[in-house]
């Protein structure tokens, strides 16, 4: 049951950082479309100035359109493909929870382990490997399903 609340925890945590992560991703957004607009409002300033034809703006820049399906389809495509393997990672972690995953421990970390560039050194005595199971990736997988569950619900940049 404690493992039970600690995972609940820690996916109400992943999906908070998910909707921050997007909330920020909104302000950075909402920052260059004001640089655009400002760029925009220059250039047609400007072809006005020099008596240039609209339609050449209108060419130069395009409605947008055409340009905002095709980025928005590829982001979704992308994404698509992330969530799938993702999926996929943690599906076969839960058909085979105790499959052994042997990994390296970088070579400067197998005497110590060091925090802000050296000021915190705490000594390890470790192996060259370490061995977890499958399992640990079942129970990463919820955290990050809810972490972008938290980034998508979440509203914010242009629509």
């Amino acid at each position: 049951m404690l493992a039970l609340l600690a995972t609940f925890i820690a996916s109400v945590g992943s999906a908070g950082i998910g909707s921050i992560l997007k909330i920020i991703a909104g302000l950075i957004d909402s920052y260059a479309a004001r640089g655009e607009a400002r760029e925009k409002r220059e250039a047609l300033r400007d072809a006005k100035k020099n008596a240039h034809n609209i339609e050449f703006a209108k060419l130069l820049y395009g409605d947008g359109e055409t340009l905002h399906i095709f980025s928005r389809w590829t982001r979704r495509i992308v994404a698509l493909i992330g969530v799938s393997t993702l999926a996929v990672l943690g599906i076969l972690a839960l058909l085979w929870p105790t499959a052994p995953i042997v990994t390296f421990y970088p070579p400067e970390q197998q005497q110590s382990f060091s925090l802000l560039w050296g000021l915190l050194t705490i000594p390890i005595r470790a192996g060259e490997t370490v061995t977890v199971s499958s399992g640990h990736i079942a129970l990463m997988v919820v955290s990050i399903f809810s972490m972008i569950v938290g980034f998508y619900f979440t509203p914010g940049g242009r629509k």
